[in-house]
């Protein structure tokens, strides 16, 4: 089975659903995971079309996330989600839900946009039907704060952000980007980005600031042995994965490596 789940079931930041994640991680870079949340909900609104051939349904649940402001915010309503490739779009319901269908064996890219919340770019590659999976979506006040203690400047024009979740979490990993360029930095025990750390703490993720738009390759090292993308795509060689990068975006892959 290759990556039939949309989303690694991992804590914390950003787009990275699911269950079983504690609170600790409640400092995370720009989100963190959903609680219990609702049933499922329905699509909202916009299409569901796909590209053509075989599809599936996907379902998320998206809550708003902001350590500031005590954590979780509830459900998040009017989240538009489009996959890249189609212009297809759904925007989750009160409950935070939406469905939406996606081609399968595809390498395809969804973005999730709201007012007052980090816009997200996500590539991912379903295989075969995946489950609910839920999204603790970040404000910009925290992306803000976050640039500002890697001394990046917030928002510029021409180019996006990467964050990079490892599950299971684990220090010792490095991450780098080849020949393109970018601003490393790591997570620290807080949960908050650091430029001065050279690999992964116990947090275990890590990513880059001011990164140009296109395709780019994540290469694993350090501690962080037989990654595979959860999201994202294949890598060009072993122990990588590739990713798209679209400018003023948190661009987000997941990977599952071998612990150390």
């Amino acid at each position: 089975m290759r990556f039939s789940f949309w989303f690694l079931s991992v804590c914390a930041l950003g787009l990275v659903p699911l269950v079983g994640c504690g609170d600790n991680n409640g400092g995370g870079g720009s989100g963190g995971t959903a609680g219990t949340g609702g049933t499922g909900g329905t699509a909202g609104t916009g299409g569901t079309g796909g590209s053509g051939g075989d599809t599936t349904a996907v379902t998320v649940l998206v809550t708003g996330y902001d350590p500031a402001q005590g954590g979780f915010l509830g459900p998040l309503e009017g989240v538009k989600i489009c996959l890249v490739e189609t212009g297809d779009c759904v925007t989750t319901d009160a409950l935070g839900g939406a469905t939406q269908q996606v081609p399968l064996d595809q390498e395809i890219s969804a973005t999730f946009e709201k007012e007052g919340y980090i816009p997200y770019l996500i590539p991912v590659f379903v295989s075969e039907q995946p489950g609910v999976f839920k999204l603790g979506m970040g404000s910009l006040a925290r992306w803000e704060f976050l640039h500002g203690l890697v001394m990046s400047p917030f928002r510029p024009e021409g180019v996006g952000d990467i964050i990079i979740v490892a599950d299971p979490a684990f220090a010792g990993a490095t991450f780098d980007l080849g020949s393109a360029a970018g601003n490393a930095f790591y997570y620290n025990q807080e949960g908050n980005w650091d430029a001065d750390l050279t690999e992964t703490t116990s947090w275990g993720w890590g990513g880059f600031t001011e990164v140009s738009p296109g395709e780019v390759q994540v290469e694993f090292g350090g501690t962080a042995t037989g990654c595979m993308a959860t999201t994202g795509w294949p890598g060009n060689v072993d122990n990588s994965v590739r990713m798209p990068v679209r400018a003023g975006y948190l661009n987000q892959i997941s990977v599952s490596c071998n612990a150390p």
